[in-house]
């Protein structure tokens, strides 16, 4: 980046981490997060929401669930980082994870919305585990939020 002349901000290396993770390219994502800091920038919730996203689709869960820990000794998550990370629990069928994922959201103050409780509701479809499915739903809707298409969707798919 330095001989070609791009600028090397925030914006820049998230752009690079997000483009690299969606490729697949996860460890050069991280290598890109650890020279971040040789150059005094340093990574926010949008690089490390992008590199745990990226992990927990490539399947390197535990790397993702290691990376969020460092995260929050220095960054506040949002709900996009709880939602990556909630998505890789469930798609392990690690359900009891997931929940306390949802758990620590609302404790440290960060609000689920539709998508993460569509998260929860899909992996427990999948599981086979409509109680717990349908107790996300009336939770959803008890705090005001309005199930879309792709809740409705799981729901229909895990009672089928």
């Amino acid at each position: 980046m330095v001989n070609s002349g791009v600028s090397q901000d925030i914006v820049t290396f998230n752009i690079i981490v997000d483009a690299l993770c969606k490729d697949g390219r996860t460890e050069k994502a991280q290598t890109l997060l650890k020279l971040m800091s040789t150059r005094s920038v340093r990574p926010d919730v949008v690089t490390y929401s992008s590199l745990i996203d990226g992990l927990c689709n490539s399947g390197q869960w535990e790397e993702a669930t290691k990376l969020f820990s460092e995260m929050i000794g220095g960054v506040e998550p949002d709900t996009i980082t709880y939602n990556a990370l909630m998505d890789g629990y469930c798609f392990q069928g690690r359900m009891e994870e997931a929940e306390k994922v949802l758990h620590s959201m609302v404790v440290r103050g960060c609000e689920p919305d539709v998508i993460s409780y569509t998260i929860l509701i899909n992996g427990y479809c999948r599981a086979k585990k409509l109680d717990e499915a349908m107790q996300n739903f009336e939770d959803m809707r008890s705090k005001g939020l309005t199930p879309d298409v792709i809740t409705y969707n799981s729901l229909i798919d895990g009672l089928c």
